[in-house]
C-alpha cells in the first residue's frame, strides 16, 4: 500500500500483521529495510543504480530484443532480511545497435536476461554498471 508525506517528508506505516520488512521505493530511490519494533525510525533512500549493455548474435547487434533485469541472487545486497528477497522485474528492448539501458535498478547482484542470452553484473547504489549479452 501506499502512503503520502506531510509537508516535512515524515509519514506513519501501520505494517500488515507478520510483515517482516518495509519497502520503500519512489523516482529517486528505493530502501528495503528490517522491520524494527520501537519508536520513530528514519529511512533514508537508496540511490538507484543503472545497467546498461549490448546485445549481440554472432558479433553483429540485435536490435528490438526484449531484455529483462532481474535480481541476480536469492540473498539482498542490502543485509540479511527476515523475510523473502526483493523481487522485481525490468523490461526494455535493445536499440538498432543492440543497446539497451535500465536507469532504475537497485544496487546489488542483478541479472540481465535476453533469451538464451545472460549476464550477471555488480552494481552499488548511484553507480552504473556495463554488460554484454551475447547469443
Amino acid at each position: 500500500s501506499g502512503v503520502r508525506t506531510d509537508r516535512d517528508g515524515r509519514f506513519r506505516l501501520r505494517p500488515s500483521p507478520g510483515a517482516k520488512f518495509l519497502q520503500f521505493v519512489n523516482a529517486d530511490g528505493f530502501a528495503i529495510r528490517a522491520l524494527a519494533a520501537g519508536n520513530d525510525t528514519v529511512h533514508r533512500l537508496e540511490p538507484w543504480a543503472s545497467v546498461e549493455g549490448q546485445l549481440t548474435e554472432n558479433n553483429q547487434p540485435v536490435s528490438g530484443a526484449t531484455v529483462r533485469l532481474v535480481p541476480g541472487s536469492v540473498e539482498p545486497a542490502w543485509g540479511n532480511l527476515p523475510g523473502p528477497s526483493f523481487a522485481f522485474e525490468v523490461v526494455t528492448k535493445s536499440d538498432g545497435a543492440g543497446r539497451f539501458r535500465f536507469e532504475r535498478a537497485p544496487g546489488g547482484a542483478l541479472q540481465v536476461v535476453s533469451d538464451n542470452a545472460s549476464a550477471s553484473v555488480q552494481v552499488r547504489s548511484g553507480h552504473s554498471a556495463s554488460v554484454v549479452l551475447q547469443r
